[in-house]
């Protein structure tokens, strides 16, 4: 991976979208890998400085074809001093970053004149903190418009999609409309596992916060889980979505462990816990040693037949 600044990029073929360093490799390991393989040229963009588990610096692994740009702007934990639990940073909305999600935006669009990137792969926001959101929210603004020739894939961010219940929730909160195939894709969860787990993924990126703020994260998490209830996916009005499953061949589940153990931390045994939940998630995809799982924007509807498909194995859409 070669390290560029804005002002040296020229044109991908794929644009991946990373709050923090880390974050697209890891949830994106599978896809980079073939993007190489096909000798696709590809650029990661990192919004935020720092990692994306914990404060220290990441070396991550190398492919060929994929260069990147890193913006170095504040994270939550450092705009927000004081709100820097687990209930504020995956909960809150900050008035105050209304203003920076509009510059994202408008680097986002300097960007997409340069890179012209015919597959744009941005976080999903699984598990909501603040710079996965405005992440997405930027990316959103910016390519949300479905040109043609453009797909925008929406990637569930680990670890907070191996939380039971976590993606639904997303999608409901986003008003996600799905195909009619689709829908059971969005795995339903009771309240009481979804409580007992939404909080591991902000505790292996070491965001989880004391007992106190846990018992406030829970809380909220119950509000919003009653809250967005009623979402019934074949009827919301949000953004027309498809699931795409990637199934990692071989050599994209070797780097795939390689991303992993470059960015998860080995201390407390986070490292050991993220590899059962990654396989779990795996299983409940249903095949393959490393399964990654992307939302694909689908066109506005127009008055035609709504699609019927299930989840597209085709990594290549």
């Amino acid at each position: 991976m070669a390290e560029l600044s804005v002002e040296q990029v020229g044109r991908y073929d794929s644009l991946y979208i990373s709050p923090r360093s880390g974050d697209a490799v890891l949830s994106c390991a599978a896809r980079m890998h073939l993007d190489a393989r096909h000798g696709r040229a590809a650029l990661l963009l990192t919004l935020f400085e720092g990692s994306a588990f914990g404060p220290a610096a990441v070396s991550l692994p190398i492919l060929p074809g994929v260069d990147r740009v890193s913006l170095g702007i504040q994270p939550a934990r450092q705009r927000h001093p004081r709100r820097r639990a687990l209930s504020s940073l995956r909960f809150d909305a900050f008035p105050e970053d209304a203003s920076l999600r509009e510059g994202l935006a408008r680097v986002l669009v300097n960007l997409r004149l340069r890179v012209e990137p015919r597959h744009v792969f941005a976080p999903l926001g699984v598990g909501g903190h603040i710079d996965h959101r405005l992440a997405h929210e930027a990316a959103m603004e910016t390519f949300g418009g479905r040109e043609a020739g453009r797909n925008v894939f929406l990637y569930e961010d680990r670890p907070e999609a191996f939380g039971p219940g976590l993606v639904r929730l997303r999608l409901a909160f986003l008003g996600a409309r799905l195909p009619a195939g689709a829908v059971r894709s969005a795995e339903p969860s009771s309240l009481l596992r979804h409580l007992a787990r939404h909080h591991r993924g902000a505790q292996l990126r070491g965001e989880g916060g004391g007992l106190v703020d846990r018992l406030r994260a829970a809380r909220r998490a119950m509000t919003r889980w009653r809250e967005l209830g009623a979402w019934n996916p074949q009827r919301a009005f949000g953004p027309r979505l498809q699931p795409v499953v990637q199934v990692a061949d071989a050599g994209a589940a070797e780097f795939a462990r390689q991303a992993a153990s470059a960015v998860v931390p080995t201390a407390h045994g986070a490292s050991a816990r993220y590899r059962g939940m990654a396989a779990s998630y795996a299983r409940r995809l249903g095949s393959g040693e490393h399964v990654e799982r992307y939302w694909l924007l689908l066109p506005l509807l127009d008055g035609g037949r709504e699609p019927t498909t299930d989840v597209v194995e085709d990594p290549l859409v």
